[in-house]
C-alpha cells in the first residue's frame, strides 16, 4: 500500500463513532514497555517470556538487535502481513516484518 491510500484508512478509522456517537479511538498513544533481556541460550529467532514479570522476554543478543522492536506494540494479526523471504547467507525462511537483518547470521534478507 501507498503512503496516502494508508493515511486515508488512518483517517477513516479515526473518524469511526462508537454506539453512544463517541469516537471509537483514542487520541491518546497507548504506551507500555517491554524489557529484552539477554540470554544466549535460548535458541536463535526465539522470545521466551519471563514467568515472574509481565512483559519482559529473553532471547539471544543478536535476535534482539536483530528484531524490530515496534513489533511487540503491534497486537495480533500479522499472518495478513507476511512476507516469508530467504536470508542471503543461510538461507533460513524469515517474515520480513519481524526482522531488521537474520537472527541466525546477521545476513541480509532478500527483499
Amino acid at each position: 500500500m501507498k503512503s496516502d491510500e494508508l493515511n486515508a484508512i488512518y483517517d477513516k478509522i479515526k473518524s469511526l463513532k462508537n454506539a453512544g456517537n463517541l469516537p471509537l479511538t483514542s487520541p491518546k498513544p497507548l504506551e507500555s514497555t517491554v524489557r529484552l533481556i539477554p540470554d544466549e541460550k535460548i535458541a536463535p529467532s526465539l522470545f521466551k517470556p519471563s514467568q515472574l514479570e509481565p512483559n519482559v522476554y529473553y532471547a539471544t543478543s543478536l535476535t534482539i538487535r536483530a528484531v524490530k522492536k515496534d513489533i511487540f506494540m503491534a497486537g495480533d494479526g500479522f499472518k495478513d502481513l507476511e512476507m516469508i523471504m530467504p536470508c542471503l547467507s543461510c538461507a533460513k525462511k524469515l517474515d520480513l516484518q519481524f526482522w531488521k537483518f537474520c537472527p541466525f547470521c546477521e545476513g541480509k534478507i532478500a527483499n
